[in-house]
């Protein structure tokens, strides 16, 4: 906090100046600690800088989960894109992944939250919601759109372990109530209540896509989950019936 807020009074070419020479510090911690500052948001911005740091993540002993915010920051997007998915195939450090992933949807690069998801599982990052990145529900949105299988499975995980996201995904995910696999229509039956809890859905739309699932489902675990949801939703149209004033 103290060399963000040195950086933000310094300003202009006194700041740079100061950054470039932290840099090349032989104090790791002051080096560290300014390479985190100009690679985070509201931090200085200017290209040699961003270069400078880029380079100071290569030296032996610099922390990686340094690395996705100077890759992001200097390097073309299309080399960036591919250095981040490298670190995220690579990296056994779940604090490395979770900026990695921040990292990949600044970028708009919702074809990387795949693999990115899956190697979250693999690091055991979607058990619950504890530790979770930040996450675009815009660019989670096109994920889940063109996803499928394990990805789609790993991505609707995700929104029930993060409900917020429904504000945002709420369409796509309903689009995926016809899915083949019934693991993926129980997911999203569960899904439909938050949508409808954080204003991603209305209450009466919820209500009509579980009905009309409900009339074809042939699963009966599926069907368990839809009825299960349909009573949480009815339970939510009717609250907000009996709150709504009524006009004089």
């Amino acid at each position: 906090d103290a060399v963000q807020l040195l950086l933000a009074k310094l300003q202009g070419p006194v700041a740079k100046e100061f950054a470039m020479g932290a840099l090349d510090s032989e104090d790791a911690k002051l080096r560290d600690l300014v390479l985190e500052t100009v690679t985070s948001q509201g931090a200085l911005r200017d290209k040699e800088v961003f270069a400078k740091a880029f380079a100071t993540t290569q030296k032996e002993g610099v922390p990686e989960k340094l690395k996705p915010g100077a890759i992001r920051r200097a390097l073309p997007k299309k080399d960036a894109a591919a250095q981040l998915s490298a670190l995220i195939e690579s990296t056994g450090d779940q604090e490395t992944l979770r900026r990695s992933v921040v990292e990949i949807q600044n970028l708009n690069k919702p074809e990387l939250l795949g693999p990115a998801l899956s190697r979250m599982e693999k690091l055991g990052m979607l058990q619950d919601n504890k530790g979770l990145p930040w996450f675009s529900g815009a660019v989670l949105a096109k994920h889940i759109e063109s996803a499928d299988g394990e990805d789609l499975v790993r991505a609707l995980r995700l929104v029930w372990l993060k409900p917020g996201l429904t504000r945002h995904t709420a369409k796509t995910v309903e689009a995926r109530m016809a899915h083949a696999d019934p693991a993926i229509r129980s997911i999203v039956a569960r899904i439909i209540p938050d949508a409808v809890k954080y204003e991603g859905m209305q209450s009466e739309l919820g209500e009509q896509v579980l009905s009309a699932r409900l009339a074809v489902e042939t699963d009966p675990a599926v069907k368990g989950e839809i009825e299960e949801s349909l009573s949480q939703v009815r339970q939510a149209r009717h609250s907000d019936q009996t709150l709504t004033p009524v006009t004089p």
